[in-house]
């Protein structure tokens, strides 16, 4: 099953999805190995959010293994589409957890990431985010919208041969 057939795409269109791909793997990389690599301080960050324990025991590992099978599916063009939209559905899912929590919501503003990430400040953290998602919708939109495109000339070529 081809998820997204790559070879349509014009060669600045799949450069493009290269880039936008390349900055997800950098920066969902760095996540998840800053969290495996220093697990005691990622558990400890997790157990003080607002999830149950087990939740949190659970999320310390889920996380990050989710953030490496998402690059994994971003380093190859079949499977970089569905990668883009499980990469910004992540950014989506973290920018939400960031508002709900610095508007009060969880009457504590606890934050779980880790390396340079976490020293960033909430409103920092979230346009940060904020522009990953919308990096990741373009992703999506170009990589959709020159799918289409190709597929309408192709078929417009098969009718001009009939």
């Amino acid at each position: 099953m081809v998820l997204f057939d790559v070879g349509r795409l014009d060669c600045k269109t799949q450069r493009r999805l290269q880039w936008v791909a390349a900055a997800f793997v950098l920066l969902l990389a760095y996540a998840a190995l800053s969290k495996l690599m220093n697990y005691g301080t990622a558990r400890r960050a997790m157990l003080v959010q607002v999830f149950s324990r087990e939740m949190a025991l659970t999320l310390v590992w889920l996380v990050p293994v989710v953030e490496l099978l998402v690059v994994l599916l971003l380093l190859f063009a079949r499977t970089r589409l569905l990668g883009l939209w499980l990469a910004t559905l992540l950014m989506v899912s973290f920018n939400v957890y960031l508002m709900v929590a610095n508007l009060g919501g969880f009457g504590k503003v606890p934050c779980g990431c880790g390396g340079i990430l976490g020293k960033m400040g909430y409103e920092t953290h979230f346009v940060f985010n904020l522009c990953f998602v919308v990096l990741g919708v373009w992703g999506i939109i170009i990589s959709i919208k020159g799918n289409l495109i190709d597929k309408s000339v192709h078929l417009g070529e098969r009718r001009l041969e009939k």
